[in-house]
């Protein structure tokens, strides 16, 4: 039986919606914490969105690598510093980087707008630029970094 007719070998069949499942969980969870961050941070505390994102996504990162690593992948012991947490790190960067940008932008655009017409602003910016990397980090650390070992093929 080739693997066009076998059941489950079409993309949902080559990807782990369980584990994507759950990576979706981790995210809405962030997002839910970055949201609630904002508004008593820009929308409360009047701070500048851009410092408030910088702020959140950092403060986030250590608990955004502990959900992935235990609860979408399921790993559990030392970490690896160069294979794990390397990784991690630069996508978390990239992510408060983009996310500080277009956040920072969304505030410069919306200077006229009510508070919480800025802190919407905010919020969509963070979840637009944040939804860019998603993809790409689920697909490189399922790829690279907690991917389970290829079993290798005995003999016959």
């Amino acid at each position: 039986m080739s693997s066009r007719e076998r059941p489950g070998a079409g993309i949902a069949g080559r990807l782990d919606l369980a584990k994507l499942f759950r990576y979706a969980v981790v995210s809405v969870i962030v997002n839910a914490l970055t949201f609630m961050g904002f508004i008593i941070l820009i929308g409360q505390l009047g701070v500048p969105a851009y410092l408030a994102n910088l702020s959140l996504i950092t403060a986030l990162v250590p608990l955004v690598f502990a959900l992935n690593r235990r609860f979408v992948w399921r790993t559990h012991g030392h970490r690896w510093t160069c294979s794990e947490i390397a990784p991690f790190a630069v996508f978390s960067l990239s992510g408060v980087i983009l996310t500080t940008l277009a956040v920072h932008a969304a505030a410069d655009a919306t200077l006229t707008w009510s508070t919480a017409g800025r802190t919407v602003a905010a919020e969509a910016a963070n979840l637009a630029a944040s939804g860019l990397l998603w993809i790409g980090q689920y697909a490189v650390v399922n790829r690279f970094v907690w991917a389970l070992p290829v079993p290798i093929p005995s003999r016959p």
